[in-house]
């Protein structure tokens, strides 16, 4: 199956039966409202799963980093 975030642009394949809904994030904020992080900063996304959030984490970091673990 075929899926294409509507904001990032950033296009998915996923088996059948995935649950669709962890690639939707559907929201402005990814991040707490206290943390807005800077165009360098360094990421980490603790159970990362499929990727979904460091994908689109990479997109608001361009010179910084993301590990996904």
């Amino acid at each position: 199956m075929k899926f294409t975030d509507k904001k990032t642009r950033l296009r998915f394949e996923y088996r059948h039966g995935c649950d669709r809904t962890q690639l939707d994030l559907g929201c402005d904020n990814l991040f707490v409202p206290e943390y807005v992080p800077k165009k360098d900063d360094v990421i980490i996304d603790v159970g990362a799963h499929i990727g979904t959030f460091a994908l689109n984490a990479a997109i608001i970091v361009p010179r910084g980093k993301v590990y996904a673990i």
